[in-house]
């Protein structure tokens, strides 16, 4: 996942996305589209903004499996047992 440097995460980290939390899987997927949008919105409609967006979001869910669900998983194999 590229990490943004210290100095350049002030603006990234401001109201409202800092302060959403979305209380669903309807919400989350309502957040997510609109920043998004706003990305795509303010581009020029090239390809490289539909990679940028689609190689965005994979790295998000690379980093989520990375550090919450392979974690979780290899918890659940620890307690209950492999396959």
């Amino acid at each position: 996942m590229p990490y943004v440097k210290r100095p350049l995460r002030g603006p990234l980290n401001r109201p409202p996305v800092k302060d959403v939390t979305p209380a669903d899987v309807s919400e989350l997927t309502y957040v997510l589209s609109r920043i998004v949008w706003n990305y795509w919105n303010r581009g020029t409609g090239h390809f490289k903004e539909i990679s940028d967006v689609r190689a965005a979001l994979m790295s998000t869910l690379t980093e989520f499996d990375r550090r919450i669900a392979f974690p979780f998983e290899d918890q659940a194999i620890a307690r209950n047992g492999d396959l």
